[in-house]
């Protein structure tokens, strides 16, 4: 047994995130965030886009980036990692408002989308049953 207790490294704590592949994986998304139905959006993905990131700061809860990728027929894991990448910067922008961050660093913004993007894509892969 180990006598030292190893620490999360995290240096920052962000938003949750989570991926909603699905109008039904999205209302599970709002109620798990207590959102009144008053404060939900209409529709799951924002009208003419197959993908979107809705941001939320739920009274008293914790702020939230809730991404949605529609029906990926027909797409390349190419085009889906690409549609995960853009939906990642808007994460990371939102984030950086959120936290009153109008000057980060390149690098800084690179590894935060990178690490987004990664965890978007690993989720991707387990709801599609290719990882697990």
């Amino acid at each position: 047994m180990s006598r030292c207790d190893w620490l999360n490294r995290s240096l920052i704590d962000g938003p949750f995130l989570v991926l909603c592949l699905s109008p039904e994986a999205f209302e599970d998304a709002m109620n798990a965030l207590e959102l009144p139905a008053a404060d939900r959006p209409a529709t799951w993905l924002v009208e003419g886009f197959n993908a979107c990131v809705h941001h939320f700061v739920p009274p008293g809860r914790d702020r939230a980036n809730v991404v949605c990728l529609g029906d990926t027929t027909g797409r390349d894991a190419l085009e889906v990692a690409g549609l995960l990448v853009h939906e990642a910067v808007h994460c990371f922008q939102r984030t950086c408002l959120w936290a009153g961050e109008d000057r980060p660093s390149e690098e800084f913004e690179a590894y935060a989308i990178q690490n987004i993007a990664m965890r978007l894509m690993d989720s991707y892969a387990r709801q599609k049953g290719w990882r697990e």
